[in-house]
């Protein structure tokens, strides 16, 4: 890192950097409620999106420690001809958006260069006022919640109304994501 620049390459996959990154998230947030993010979870989660080459990920590394990443899923709309990527997860080992706008100019311009019209990010899974809020420029009104939870225990049900005890993306917006209590 120099002069407040970040290195930002893409991977085509998820390599051993990433289950170093998830011990070292996990054992800096313990107070975090968290889906599993291991090297293997990771693949499992987004296997047909990589093998159908619909998935970007783009990391923030200083030399070879992974410092941040984010996955962003192609989800094109044919119908109206709309071709898109998704913000589907972000994940900061410092837990702020510092490493997020680095992360979005490299994708905004990926998706310049393959003509994409569209890079969206679905949700308010960051704090008012944050980075999207400020830098998004368009908003457009769901029919319904792109992301609902629900819990049978009473105690979590009470811990997750405390807005500091997660931080869901879509990646966790998934039926078989696994939580890490």
């Amino acid at each position: 890192m120099r002069d407040g620049e970040v290195e930002v390459p893409a991977c085509s996959g998820f390599d051993e950097r990433f289950d170093q990154f998830w011990a070292e998230l996990k054992a800096r947030n313990p107070h975090l409620l968290l889906a599993v993010r291991t090297r293997e979870q990771l693949e499992w989660h987004y296997k047909y999106a990589l093998l159908d080459h619909r998935l970007w990920i783009l990391t923030v590394v200083r030399g070879s420690r992974l410092l941040a990443y984010a996955t962003f899923e192609r989800r094109d709309r044919p119908e109206s001809g709309l071709k898109r990527m998704t913000l589907v997860d972000f994940q900061s080992l410092d837990q702020s958006t510092t490493f997020l706008l680095p992360l979005l100019f490299r994708a905004l311009r990926k998706c310049q260069e393959e003509r994409i019209h569209v890079l969206e990010s679905m949700g308010r899974w960051l704090a008012q006022g944050e980075l999207m809020e400020v830098f998004a420029p368009y908003r457009r009104k769901l029919r319904a919640w792109s992301y609902f939870y629900r819990t049978n225990n009473p105690q979590l049900a009470e811990s997750l109304k405390v807005p500091g005890t997660w931080a869901p993306s879509l990646y966790d917006g998934t039926p078989a994501c696994v939580l890490a209590l």
